[in-house]
């Protein structure tokens, strides 16, 4: 199952961009790292099979980025 930031919009486009993470302080480090793998398990499962449309591939990236993007701030968090 993809992120629901990836559903249709009512005219049938798919979006490629996704909110920017919120990596917030009252969750230990320790717990965002654990769901940083998770993450990243996750995110390495959809790059792999076929079974998406190239339609999907800008979504793929966003995914890519999402992780990165959320993977900075965790550094500056610990």
């Amino acid at each position: 199952m993809t992120p629901m930031d990836f559903a249709p919009r009512s005219g049938g486009g798919l979006p490629d961009v996704i909110p920017a993470p919120n990596i917030r302080a009252e969750f230990a480090p320790a717990v965002w790292r654990s769901a940083q793998a998770l993450a990243r398990a996750f995110v390495a499962s959809v790059m792999e099979p076929p079974g998406f449309s190239e339609r999907f591939a800008p979504c793929k990236l966003a995914l890519v980025q999402h992780l990165e993007d959320a993977g900075g701030q965790l550094a500056r968090l610990a």
